[in-house]
């Protein structure tokens, strides 16, 4: 009761009431951006976790036991995760959860850990994510993947050496900075600037001018804010070089929001593949279930990996415990809708990243 008083008082809000949750099922917690700058990313992670809990209990659950989402939105929020990881542990007492991003599992993972009780980040993996503890893992991009990913494409496809590498400093940002640095340095190419900035800030002129004046021949940007400022400024200053963005910061909205400033532009981000029979049946799913293509149809796709990675361990362990979830994790082994998801010894699985272009006002792939 002091608990949820607290949750009150912060002006915390919890989703799915206690009293949809049967005491017979199976609770598994889920903590997702679901509002704030990147709610639609958090919508569409869920709606790939719900089509996939839809699918599990239509095929009998686990053991008999029908599966119930306890879903927590952590709004990108560094204290609200903390709070909805301590609901979710000590009030909920769920034997395992999902998560969203490298972020916010760099908050709740250390939680989990000490409670041992199993947590999965859906949305990305990596060396920093393995380190947390036995009791965490992931399925998502390798937060470095999007950097070599990108590394790789400007070397290969461009055979560019010189470039400015322009980032947001927070954790993500500077980890995807560091490994593209590293990377495009061991491959024989040359980083001419380097510009880390504050997330609030949405005037890239200056460090634009900078670009210009350098010499580079591409420029590497894995900010995550204010993008639209920064393509339309890009744009005004008749940048023409090469940028290649990573991951969400470059996505459906950004693209219908400034469409001319975007145009041409690259990013570096997982792919779902239409052709492959996974990724059919679970676009199948979804239009029975929301009568529309997904917005963000990677984003469902990791969502319901997630999922089905859980159901994977949920359906081998010895008994419905963390400890014995846990212990089942690391044997998961199936071909997602994304990828092939096979939890390695350290606890990731690493979904690859590709560069997709925007041409005519859509992603496409074109690694």
């Amino acid at each position: 009761m002091l608990i949820r008083l607290l949750l009150a008082f912060l002006g915390f809000s919890y989703i799915c009431s206690p009293c949809l949750v049967s005491a017979d099922d199976l609770k598994v917690g889920v903590m997702l951006h679901l509002g704030g700058d990147f709610a639609a990313w958090g919508q569409a992670y869920l709606e790939g976790i719900e089509i996939a809990r839809a699918k599990a209990n239509a095929e009998g659950g686990v053991g008999g036991k029908q599966i119930s989402l306890i879903v927590e939105d952590i709004r990108f929020d560094s204290r609200v995760t903390a709070t909805a990881s301590k609901k979710l542990l000590e009030v909920d007492k769920v034997p395992v959860a999902l998560i969203s991003t490298f972020t916010e599992v760099m908050v709740a993972g250390p939680m989990f850990e000490r409670a041992k009780v199993p947590l999965l980040v859906i949305g990305d993996s990596g060396e920093e994510i393995d380190r947390l503890g036995s009791y965490v893992f992931s399925t998502g991009t390798d937060s470095s993947g999007y950097s070599l990913a990108a590394s790789h494409y400007f070397r290969e496809k461009f055979k560019i050496h010189k470039v400015a590498i322009i980032a947001t400093n927070n954790p993500w940002s500077q980890a995807n900075a560091d490994a593209f640095n590293r990377d495009f340095i061991a491959g024989g190419g040359k980083i001419l600037l380097r510009q880390d900035l504050n997330p609030q800030e949405a005037d890239f002129r200056t460090v634009l001018q900078q670009v210009k004046r350098s010499g580079v021949d591409a420029v590497f940007a894995p900010i995550t804010s204010n993008a639209i400022p920064f393509f339309q400024q890009a744009q005004q200053l008749n940048v023409s070089l090469p940028i290649l963005a990573a991951g969400g910061v470059l996505d459906t909205d950004i693209i219908e929001a400034a469409p001319h400033a975007v145009e041409g532009r690259y990013v570096t981000n997982s792919f779902l593949d239409k052709e492959k029979k996974e990724a059919g049946e679970l676009l199948r799913l979804y239009d029975a279930k929301y009568h529309h293509e997904p917005r963000y149809p990677s984003v469902v796709g990791r969502g319901y990996d997630g999922f089905m990675t859980l159901l994977q361990a949920l359906r081998g362990a010895a008994a419905p415990s963390p400890k014995e979830i846990a212990e089942a994790m690391y044997k998961v082994d199936f071909e997602g809708a994304g990828f092939h998801v096979q939890i390695t010894p350290q606890g990731g699985a690493r979904l690859p990243a590709h560069v997709l272009q925007v041409n005519q006002g859509k992603l496409v792939r074109v690694d």
